[in-house]
């Protein structure tokens, strides 16, 4: 109380407090930690009496998965991965936000995307689906664990399993979907790769037939198996483009300005974009006076110092 209540007395020099020596127990590695709380993990993990009343609270998630990682090893169960499905709300955003960026992002609160358990580890109810019988943040013992559903052991609370109650009166919660449901996923996939029924008749607007003529006229598949389209014009190009090529050069004579004015930045500028070149991301226009219609990118860099790998791009 003297601690949350400000009442400790603080070293100048540091700014820190010194914890009584009854306070807590200081330990030198994880290992140490989890034996301390966690004493015979193997022979007494089965005891939700015992499991109840310990637990390890850390801030960080690295923090968290080190510390679940090191109690799961001392636990004798098969291990069962699960992955999250994580997608985005506004299908119109997909392309901003993949799933391989998505499934990437460790968010405080959040279990991992890869979540690895054992029978009997201790987990937490992160979102309740049914108000009247759980809270959030729940302890649980991991029971059963199938292809989609975990059933876990409620630990604490009015309805936590006490040891004397008879199986059929001992609550469990299944509180983790891995999966989508099956007939959401079925649907999906008709919806993809379902052939148009000749039998009906559909109209086409102009615009789609004019689609479908240019995908068949201009698709190839290149060695690795890519299909390659070309990108279709519509007409009066030139009036929605505007002038390209003027509003690039100016931008161009911008980014020369400033690279001339910091040379760390000129230096790794030209090495970026002779990079970009060798590796054939990029290549140099020989011809000005193209037959063609022709659409100039306004280009500028990104400079980034405090950056240990790329700062410049």
């Amino acid at each position: 109380m003297d601690i949350g209540n400000g009442r400790m007395e603080i070293d100048e020099s540091t700014q820190c407090i010194t914890l009584p020596a009854n306070f807590c127990k200081i330990t030198e590695s994880i290992d140490e930690l989890v034996q301390k709380v966690f004493p015979n993990i193997a022979q007494n993990y089965k005891n939700h009496q015992w499991l109840s009343t310990r637990a390890i609270l850390a801030a960080k998630n690295i923090d968290v998965n080190t510390i679940n990682f090191t109690i799961q090893h001392g636990i004798p169960s098969e291990t069962t991965t699960y992955k999250s499905i994580d997608t985005v709300e506004n299908q119109d955003e997909v392309v901003n936000y993949p799933t391989e960026f998505l499934n990437s992002l460790d968010l405080p609160g959040m279990p991992p995307h890869v979540l690895t358990l054992k029978i009997g580890v201790p987990i937490i109810l992160l979102r309740n689906i049914n108000p009247p019988r759980l809270c959030n943040g729940t302890r649980l013992s991991v029971k059963k664990m199938m292809n989609n559903v975990i059933e876990a052991t409620i630990l604490t609370g009015k309805f936590k399993v006490t040891g004397t109650l008879p199986q059929s009166q001992q609550q469990s919660n299944c509180c983790l979907i891995s999966e989508p449901s099956l007939d959401i996923t079925v649907k999906k996939f008709f919806e993809l790769e379902s052939l148009p029924d000749d039998s009906k008749e559909i109209t086409k607007s102009e615009e789609e037939i004019y689609r479908e003529e240019h995908f068949v006229s201009t698709y190839k598949r290149d060695k690795t198996g890519r299909f390659i389209v070309r990108l279709p014009i519509k007409e009066n190009t030139e009036t929605l483009l505007g002038y390209s090529k003027e509003n690039a050069i100016k931008r161009l004579n911008g980014i020369r300005g400033k690279l001339n004015k910091n040379n760390t930045m000129g230096t790794l500028y030209k090495e970026f974009m002779n990079e970009y070149e060798l590796l054939g991301h990029r290549g140099r226009l020989k011809n000005e006076t193209l037959d063609k219609i022709n659409y100039y990118i306004p280009h500028h860099s990104v400079y980034k110092p405090e950056k240990t790998s790329t700062r410049c791009k």
